[in-house]
């Protein structure tokens, strides 16, 4: 009975407080599902090429294989009931989340030994799931959340194959694992990593070994069936954004090529409560014997572990599916290993003898801390819920979304600032030339061609060559100059300061043969690209960086590599107390031309030189330090990373062979030690 009041409530409390439409920034992956819905309606087909507009002079991209049969469905659900996918995506949670709930509580029933225990594991996810269960019920309509809720009912049904071996049981598994995973790919994976435990742990399940192996000749049939599909919108990934290493923790004393998820990465993504529930599982091993849901809960536990976190077998995952080595982990049952470990602490408190009880109290101790903390976070973001229910977009991109989607015809190709891009994506029926970091297609070999393009186009340091390249090239229509705060980005290769808007005016105001300025309101201005004359104009970028370096410049410990050279750094004032702000003068030269190349970042360490130089060196030597510095709460090295002009400014623009110097302020730590600031 208590168990299910305790579910009735928390349902409806997450009714009409967790559930509420789901918060919609650029930020989160949002506008990225919406605009692909938008694609299909707008392209009139189940596969189309993203939010992007491919390239005139390369082949058309592939559809964007992350994408499943959930997008169709909203798409056909948007169109049926004549309302924008904007609204389709942001309503998902009304009827998902509660689902989500009902299928969380049950799978914890299954898994515990009571009613407590799985009430206890439901107020845990309600509070943590995803690192703050607001914002995974929220974002219930994201594929990796939705595939959860298919991992728990599958759980379930295979958990009752203790009781019913026939074939229908096995039908309805394979039959709901197949169509989780043409709905997103994850799920194929999370039904793989069941089916090892259920190979594994048979025992644990209660089945024959001849009753897990006929499950495991399904799953292969419908991981066949899945990933014929798949493939066959696939190709090698040629977005490098995609791709490069992120979230991994080296063994560098092994060698660089091993690695496994970092945890840190895990803190990131999925929240402490987590974390620590990942890090008690092995603790499993000494209740194995004395409770089957022990041996249970390892056994789902055991197989994304060993994968995980194991540094062999981790850079192969990574090789071929990349961020989805830490998807592994959320197969892990946390809250309910969480809820067992703790209930057998309680009972080892009170039956245990006095170093035992001491012991039991300790751990627990250390866990209500670890909530503590948990629970600080979940505060903080429980206060911020009236903001996330703002509109949607400000009142400057809503005339602008409404002005676009009135005037300007369907698939239209802009071009803007990566934020404002990827806002156009999702909330008119315009196509865009790039959008922000990640959310291009994987399979867009030009995503960071297009992001070059529009950085030097929208530069105010590059020559009208650049706009009139990209507009050429891309076959643009529109041009939007966002001057507006919300629109500032700082983001990997999607540098963005609206203070260029007034000079960027100028630029595309200097060729009226090429450009009309068709909307102007609130700081942003749209220009309809009227053809690419190329004749004479007046306006040329200014490079004010260009300028001889200070006499005090002192040389760097170590600089980029050829063919760019980081000529010294110097400090204004040359002596300064801990927490003041002192000027930073850089100086750089570009030797040679560099191409194309990723964002610099220049690493500026302040350190007690007179320390270093005289400490001696032993293994481990970093290690106490740190622990002395914390102790004592002063630091006696301090790291500072910038991107060289804030990225508005990147090195293929630098003139050949001169000093280009920049200026920029650099507060300094409260609680360095007065020796490092000199």
């Amino acid at each position: 009975g208590l168990a299910r009041g305790v579910l009735v409530v928390a349902v409806a409390v997450g009714a009409f407080h967790y559930f509420a439409p789901a918060p919609v920034t650029y930020r989160s992956d949002t506008f990225d599902h919406i605009g692909y819905v938008r694609a299909i309606q707008r392209e009139g087909t189940l596969s189309p090429h993203g939010v992007l507009a491919p390239p005139v002079d390369a082949s058309a991209v592939k559809s964007d294989p992350r994408k499943g049969a959930l997008h169709p469905l909203l798409a056909a659900a948007s169109s049926l009931a004549a309302v924008d996918p904007a609204h389709v995506l942001r309503q998902l949670p009304v009827w998902a989340a509660p689902a989500a709930v009902l299928a969380f509580f049950s799978f914890a029933l299954r898994l515990l030994p009571g009613g407590l225990y799985a009430v206890f594991s439901l107020l845990l996810f309600l509070l943590f799931q995803g690192g703050i269960g607001r914002i995974f019920m929220a974002n219930i309509g994201y594929g990796q959340h939705i595939v959860l809720v298919f991992h728990w009912v599958l759980v379930m049904l295979v958990l009752g194959m203790a009781r019913d071996v026939g074939g229908r049981r096995l039908g309805l598994i394979l039959l709901i694992a197949a169509g989780g995973a043409f709905i997103h790919i994850d799920t194929l994976l999370h039904f793989g990593l069941l089916v090892a435990g259920v190979l594994v742990f048979f025992r644990a399940f209660r089945v024959s070994f001849g009753t897990a192996a006929v499950l495991a000749a399904g799953a292969a049939v419908v991981a066949a069936i899945v990933l014929v599909w798949k493939i066959g919108v696939s190709v090698q990934p040629g977005n490098i954004l995609h791709t490069h290493p992120q979230g991994l923790l080296y063994f560098g004393e092994i060698g660089s090529r091993w690695f496994v998820a970092s945890p840190v990465e895990l803190l990131r993504r999925y929240g402490l409560l987590f974390l620590a529930g990942v890090i008690m599982t092995p603790a499993l091993l000494l209740l194995r014997r004395h409770r089957r849901e022990a041996l249970l809960c390892l056994a789902l536990a055991a197989p994304p572990i060993v994968l995980a976190l194991n540094p062999v077998l981790a850079p192969a995952i990574y090789e071929h599916g990349t961020y989805l080595l830490h998807r592994l982990l959320l197969n892990v049952p946390v809250f309910a290993v969480t809820a067992l470990l703790l209930g057998s602490l309680i009972g080892w408190a009170r039956r245990g003898r006095i170093a035992s009880k001491l012991a039991a109290v300790a751990l627990l101790l250390l866990w209500t801390r670890v909530f503590a903390i948990a629970f600080g976070a979940w505060v903080a973001d429980a206060r911020a819920v009236d903001w996330d229910r703002l509109p949607v977009l400000s009142a400057e991109m809503q005339s602008l979304a409404d002005f676009l989607n009135e005037n300007v015809r369907q698939g239209s190709v802009v071009l803007s600032d990566p934020v404002t891009s990827y806002t156009l994506s999702a909330f008119t029926d315009v196509r865009v030339v790039t959008v922000l970091h990640q959310h291009g297609n994987p399979n867009d070999a030009a995503a960071v061609d297009r992001l070059r393009a529009t950085h030097n186009a929208m530069s105010p340091f590059a020559l009208q060559e650049e706009a009139l390249n990209t507009v050429e090239r891309y076959q643009v229509d529109y041009i939007v100059v966002n001057g507006t705060d919300r629109s500032r980005s700082r983001d990997f290769l999607a540098g963005w300061d609206p203070g260029v808007a007034p000079v960027l005016a100028n630029k595309f105001g200097e060729l009226p043969e090429n450009y009309l300025r068709v909307y102007e309101k609130d700081g942003v201005t749209v220009y309809r690209v009227l053809g690419v004359e190329r004749g004479a104009h007046t306006w040329y970028p200014t490079v004010p960086f260009v300028r001889d370096p200070p006499a005090n410049l002192q040389r760097c410990g170590q600089g980029f590599t050829e063919p760019l050279d980081v000529l010294g750094i110097s400090f204004e004032p040359a002596i300064a107390l801990p927490g003041e702000e002192v000027w930073v003068t850089v100086a750089y030269r570009r030797n040679s031309n560099t191409g194309d190349i990723l964002p610099l970042t220049l690493h500026i360490r302040l350190e007690d030189r007179a320390y270093f130089d005289r400490g001696r060196s032993y293994p481990g030597d970093k290690y106490v330090r740190r622990f002395r510095e914390r102790r004592d709460a002063y630091f006696r090295r301090f790291r500072f990373d910038h991107r060289p002009f804030g990225g508005l400014y990147d090195s293929e623009l630098w003139p050949l062979g001169q000093t280009v110097c920049e200026t920029f302020r650099l507060r300094l730590p409260t609680d360095l030690r007065e020796e490092t600031t000199q």
